[in-house]
């Protein structure tokens, strides 16, 4: 539902009003972009627009009045906005004898994702926006250059040509089912909200603030990159002091798409053994694999839960091991997770199986087969760091050997650090 806050802003002029045309605002949580204009079209004739960069939802015509002041407060309008059926454009054309003032300003819209306010500014000054015609001239679209792609967001430098000003670039892709217009910052417009791994393929034309939309288009594309998943190494409880030799495990989430994730448990000793894993995520059903006391791994293997949402709540994860002579239950309690911890940036896409060999004064260090080998010339506190800073292996001697999931991380000994990154 569309509604419209009764935030008082009062009635009189503002000394340092404005102009608002083709005026980029955003919503309170900084996630969604609305152009807004307010003009003056003609002798005691006024027009509010409001228009979104994504289509609108749920739109509820009867919950959408804008409220003004006119004739220096002594009439009230309550005004009806019409939503057109780009199903992202609202205004509303109306004749008074002065300009008006709007003191109900916080404007709700309805996304996909839920509701977005927008603060309507109260200093608004309804001018021409500086041309005294129409605008019916089109800009010109001139080059599009892919810049930073991420594995959910990519930066295109924008160039187009107009006789008053380019507002907004429309970018499409209807195999990935983009339709935004977004403003440029900087010469640079930024899509967000990417699917990893992906392929996309952009039509971009320009658009002024009349409307006016290019007659020719840039294209731009690129492939976002893969994630590369954080791990969680945790013990007994998540004591960091439960070590290697006592069934520590390293736990990996790995989101698998928008609504779900999988847990995978691998031991942090090379004679672990793994036989039972059981998940409890907040809301659903446990999901589990083996059984205690069975002769088939649980290790590597993907415990998939659908339908999550972030921060996402794990009640528990329990596991079982028979190795070592400690056979037992083990468990975590009330983890939360948010969803920026769940990746970090692939640093060498493709780059097969990571730095095989590197070495440090008095250190070296060799990754291959899922294995990490760290030698140094005398007994030192060696320490391997992922990149949450979480220290996943660590000896007091001349050498380390251990299994690590795929990921990147830090070996550190005698005052020096390498990275170094498991495939």
């Amino acid at each position: 539902m569309m509604a419209l806050g009764l935030a008082i802003a009062g009635s009189a002029m503002f000394a340092n009003a404005k102009q608002y045309c083709g005026e980029v605002i955003t919503s309170d949580d900084g996630s969604k972009n609305a152009t807004l204009t307010c003009a003056s079209i003609g002798t005691n004739l006024y027009e509010f627009r409001l228009v979104s960069e994504e289509e609108v939802t749920g739109y509820n015509a009867a919950g959408s009045n804008l409220h003004m002041t006119l004739s220096s407060g002594n009439v009230q309008l309550s005004a009806m906005l019409t939503l057109a059926d780009d199903n992202k454009t609202f205004s509303y054309t109306f004749s008074s004898e002065t300009a008006p003032v709007i003191y109900a300003r916080d404007f709700f819209v309805n996304y996909a994702e839920g509701e977005k306010k927008y603060v309507i500014p109260e200093d608004i000054e309804w001018g021409s926006c500086g041309t005294a015609v129409e605008d019916d001239e089109a800009p010109v679209m001139g080059t599009a250059t892919v810049g930073t792609v991420t594995h959910n967001s990519a930066t295109i430098a924008v160039t187009a040509t107009d006789n008053v000003g380019v507002l907004l670039y429309h970018v499409t892709d209807a195999a990935n089912a983009i339709d935004q217009r977004i403003a440029p910052a900087d010469g640079n417009i930024t899509l967000t909200g990417l699917a990893s791994a992906t392929e996309y393929n952009l039509t971009i034309t320009a658009l002024d603030a009349a409307g006016n939309e290019s007659a020719n288009n840039a294209t731009a594309s690129f492939t976002t990159g893969e994630l590369v998943y954080h791990d969680f190494p945790t013990g007994h409880l998540g004591d960091a002091e439960f070590g290697d030799e006592n069934g520590r495990i390293t736990l990996t989430i790995a989101k698998k798409s928008d609504t779900s994730v999988a847990f995978i448990i691998n031991p942090n000793n090379v004679n672990g053994f793994i036989d039972y894993v059981e998940v409890k995520v907040s809301g659903q059903n446990p999901v589990s694999f083996g059984e205690p006391g069975g002769d088939t791994s649980a290790a590597s293997h993907e415990l998939l839960v659908a339908g999550v949402t972030f921060p996402l709540t794990v009640e528990y994860i329990q596991w079982h091991t028979a190795s070592m002579d400690n056979a037992g239950r083990w468990v975590i309690n009330n983890l939360v997770v948010n969803e920026n911890e769940l990746y970090v940036e692939e640093e060498e896409p493709g780059s097969g199986t990571g730095l095989p060999h590197m070495q440090a004064d008095n250190m070296r260090v060799i990754a291959r087969d899922g294995l990490l080998h760290v030698t140094t010339d005398a007994p030192a506190a060696i320490r391997v760091y992922n990149l949450q800073g979480m220290c996943v292996a660590e000896a007091e001697a001349a050498e380390l050997h251990t299994a690590l999931p795929a990921g990147t991380y830090v070996v550190a000994a005698n005052g020096q650090a390498v990275k170094v990154a498991m495939r």
